[in-house]
């Protein structure tokens, strides 16, 4: 049996929650909007947000002596780094698990940071005390 070392509740405990998500959507521009959406409802915010258009399956074609036709299909994908209130953060994930899209990756993370805060609080606050090296 190994007795938790930290004076702290349940709820006093402060903890950092990540998601990784990674979605394939059939419109990708149609997708971020929703997201934009979602996220400004939870009282979150998107703070790195990418979006690219990848080549794939190009093909040319000779039309005469002095032209040729290029075609293409492309592939578009988005990413966004995102932050929302921990106590909203359930909700986030249950939003994105009903939105018409397969999910192709899912990690969630908790951190319990409680300690290092302490920690870092104490010795901001400096160590008092004598030492004596040998």
């Amino acid at each position: 049996m190994v007795a938790d070392a930290s004076p702290h509740s349940e709820q006093e405990r402060q903890t950092i929650r990540t998601a990784h998500i990674e979605l394939q959507v059939d419109e990708v521009e149609k997708q971020v909007v929703s997201f934009q959406e979602v996220v400004q409802k939870l009282n979150g915010h998107i703070y790195h947000y990418e979006m690219q258009s990848n080549k794939q399956a190009e093909t040319s074609c000779a039309i005469s002596l002095d032209s040729i036709h290029h075609s293409y299909q492309t592939h578009p994908q988005a990413s966004m780094k995102i932050k929302v209130p921990v106590a909203k953060a359930d909700t986030f994930v249950r939003t994105v698990l009903c939105l018409p899209v397969q999910v192709e990756q899912m990690v969630l993370d908790e951190q319990d940071v409680t300690d290092a805060i302490q920690l870092n609080q104490a010795l901001n606050q400096g160590i008092t005390g004598s030492f004596r090296m040998v």
